[in-house]
Parts: C-alpha cells; structure tokens; sequence
C-alpha cells in the first residue's frame, strides 16, 4: 500500500482526508489488534502485558497469529486487503472478482494464518458446489451462516470507494453475503455502512449513530440492530472496559456490535 499523504497542521480535515483515513484506519487498527485478539481473560491480558496494550504487540507462542511479526495484519486485515485490491484493480467492486481472490488467498495449504470459522465454511461450500457440479457457476452469495465481524473488518474500502453510489446498500449486502450469508450480519453491516456516510460528512459519533437508527428504523431492515445501537449510546458515559463487559466481548454482532457503536 502506498504510503498515505500528509496534511499541513491547521488545515480543515476534508471528506478526502475521512475517506483515506478510514481506508488507513482499518488496516492500523486490525494490525494493533493481532498481538491481544480474543484474549478475553482480564487477568490473563495483564500477565501477558504487565506493561499495559499499547498496539502492535508481538503475537506470543500459543496465540492464534503466532508467530507473526507485530505490525502484521491478522486474517481479517488479509481480507480487507484482498477487497481492497480487488476494487483498485477493476476500478468498482466486482462481486465476482473479489470472491475468486477470496477463496484463492484462503486455500488450505496456501494460507499460512489462522482462518476463522465463516471463511472456512465458505471455503467448503465453495468446494462443494464445484464438486457437485464442476461446469456451474458459483454466485458467491451463500457464504457462511455466520454473524461474526468478518465483513466489517474490510468494509471501509468498498464504503469508500462507493459513498455516493445510491445502490451502496445493495453492494454492502452482496459483499456480505459472500461469507456471511446472515441476515443479522447483513443488518449490522448496513448499518456500519450508513454510519461510515455520516462520519464522512464529518458529524460527531453520537449524533451520527442516532441519524442512522432514524434511516435504519424508515427502511425497516434493522429494528433489533437499532436497539442495540441504543444501548451502546446509553453506555456512552461508561468507562470502556465496564461497557464491553456488559454487551459482552465474544465476536457475535449481538455482542461486539454495540460494543463498536459506543463512543470511545
């Protein structure tokens, strides 16, 4: 990836300055994630890094990602990257073309990191289809029914690339569906999406997540994903660690979406 532009201090942050920054905040922010994903243990967390989680920790013997190099990407960061190269190179976002890098990048014995559950299961039912029937095409829409976070760690660059297309929905869904053919997976990344438009427009978290449940609650595709927005705003106030332990910390969008949704 390029290295991104620098801007003069002073200067007014503009909508390219948002769009780059999401682009770059979604790959900075999986690669601090990879040394402490899915330590959930509190305790655990704090032997392991008695001088605290400042990012880009080194991944240790036993963890998922072990042995990557801290700064790497996780699996999730891998498959933003594959999206994101995917559009940069058909120049829009291709169905088609993102899930044969897809299922190409995360063949077993290709893939040297961990996988995790909804790409394994699209995976087989990718093999399946073409066992069954080798001459059919697959639509890469019946991915996993999972409702994990997969789609929305690479969502920023298909959002980015597409912000003022006026079927961004329907793209956010087809995306989705590739690995995550869930209708709750489906909500929440809409959702995700619209929140990604007003904070372009530069509004505030809080009163961007309220214009959202407004949009979401008039196209009537999310109202449980609308409660749970609600409840992350409520937590506002609410120190981060006691916030995440009440929705919960696993990766179902039931927990980690309003964990996500509240403001930090």
């Amino acid at each position: 990836m390029p290295e991104p532009k620098s801007r003069k201090p002073g200067l007014p942050v503009t909508i390219e300055d948002r769009l780059r920054g999401a682009i770059w905040g979604q790959f900075v922010g999986d690669a601090a994630a990879l040394g402490t994903l899915w330590i959930y243990d509190l305790d655990e967390l704090g032997r392991k890094f008695p001088g605290g989680v400042n990012g880009f920790e080194q991944p240790q013997k036993g963890h998922y990602h072990f042995p990557r190099q801290a700064g790497d990407q996780t699996h999730y960061g891998d498959g933003a990257l594959v999206l994101l190269e995917s559009i940069a190179d058909r120049g829009r976002f291709e169905v088609k073309d993102f899930s044969r890098r897809f299922v190409e990048t995360f063949q077993p014995g290709i893939y040297s990191g961990y996988i995790d559950h909804a790409t394994k299961e699209t995976l087989e039912n990718y093999s399946r289809s073409v066992e069954r029937n080798p001459k059919a095409e697959f639509n890469f829409q019946n991915g996993a029914d999972d409702d994990q976070l997969g789609t929305a760690a690479r969502l920023a660059s298909l959002v980015v690339h597409n912000y003022r297309d006026p079927d961004l929905l329907s793209l956010v869904e087809s995306a989705t569906r590739v690995s995550q053919n869930n209708p709750v997976a489906i909500a929440c990344m809409k959702f995700n999406a619209l929140l990604l438009l007003e904070l372009f427009e530069g509004k505030e978290v809080p009163a961007a997540v309220r214009d959202v449940e407004e949009r979401v609650g008039l196209m009537g595709f999310g109202p449980e994903v609308c409660k749970k927005s609600q409840a992350a705003r409520e937590a506002d106030q609410e120190e981060v660690v006691k916030a995440t332990l009440a929705f919960g910390q696993s990766c179902p969008l039931e927990h980690s979406f309003p964990s996500a949704s509240r403001r930090f």
